[in-house]
Order: C-alpha cells, then structure tokens, then sequence
C-alpha cells in the first residue's frame, strides 16, 4: 500500500478519504503525524489554499499530499464569507458565532436590498445606500469582536 498526507487534521475526513482510497491501493496520514504547524491560508481562492496545504503537507511528511479547501458562498452577500468561512465570526472554527454572523449579515443584506429598491435609482440613493450599508456592517462587526 501507498502512503499519501491529507493535509487535514480532520480525522473525519481522513476516514471519509480512506474508504474511498484504500481499494485502490492508498493509505493515508494525516499531517499532524509529521507537524503542528498549520500553514497561512492566505490566498484568495479556494483552490490557492488546497494548493498551500497540499504543498506544505508534502514538505514536512515527504510523501505525495492531497487537500482540499471549501466554505460557504452566499450569492447574497456577493460570495461572502468565502474563503474567510471558517474564520467569519473573528474566531477559527467557531460554528456558533459564524453561523450566527451569517444569519445577521444575510439579515441586513436583505434589509439593504429591500431599502434599495424603494428608493429611486439615482447615484445618489445608491451611494447612500452602499455607505450606509458600510457603516451598519462596521457596527455589526465591532459588536461581533465584543461578544
């Protein structure tokens, strides 16, 4: 049998990936086995980042790695939270306070939409609109790191 590195540390994962891999001749190790360090996702697509983790899980372990990226894009908020999912409410895999982040940013994007289309289509209402929408997602945002 083969080894490859999932870089993951989701053992969940690993055990989904295994049943999938090992009749065609793989077994698989998590990263964690070989590093604690956890690279910088810091790319702007998922793609970028399932290249990140597969690039430093094979560095540290010296086997041929496998990744993946994913997360959550709500056409309503223009394909947030995105890449940023796991970390959307400030605090890295927190489902709680993202889920509930998500709620109230989907809220609001819903009350701006509703706001924008009773006004008129001018420049204006637009741009008040969207600076509007700025300050009230700052606020939201301030308070979210406060609780």
């Amino acid at each position: 049998m083969a080894d490859l590195v999932l870089a993951s540390r989701n053992r969940k994962k690993l055990l989904e990936l295994e049943a999938l891999l090992a009749p065609l001749g793989y077994r698989l190790r998590l990263v964690s086995e070989f590093s604690d360090v956890e690279p910088d996702e810091s790319a702007p697509t998922f793609v970028e980042n399932a290249l990140i983790k597969a690039r430093h899980a094979a560095r540290v372990s010296g086997l041929p790695a496998i990744a993946d990226d994913s997360g959550l894009e709500v056409a309503a908020l223009g394909g947030a939270p995105g890449v940023h999912s796991a970390r959307y409410s400030g605090v890295h895999g927190d489902d709680a306070a993202n889920n509930a982040k998500l709620k109230r940013s989907a809220w609001l994007e819903r009350l701006f939409q509703r706001h924008h289309r009773a006004r008129s289509s001018s420049s204006t209402s637009r741009r008040f609109t969207h600076t509007t929408r700025q300050i009230l997602r700052a606020v939201l945002n301030m308070a979210s790191a406060t609780h």
